[in-house]
């Protein structure tokens, strides 16, 4: 899971393929959604908002 900050030119590592324990998608209001990544070694898990349920569905697909 890479992460490329603005102000950084370079992608950041935050997890590896390997390292993803769950995949959750979630609904939220005005018909956006979260994708939430449970990650081995960290007590919390990483939340990706979206625009639509169906783009965190594919997301979590990919």
């Amino acid at each position: 899971m890479l992460l490329r900050p603005p102000s950084s030119p370079q992608p950041t590592c935050l997890a590896e393929f390997k390292q993803i324990r769950s995949i959750r998608c979630l609904p939220l209001e005005e018909g956006q959604a979260v994708l939430q990544l449970g990650i081995e070694g960290s007590p919390q898990s990483l939340s990706i908002k979206s625009s639509s349920l169906a783009e965190a569905e594919n997301m979590a697909d990919s």
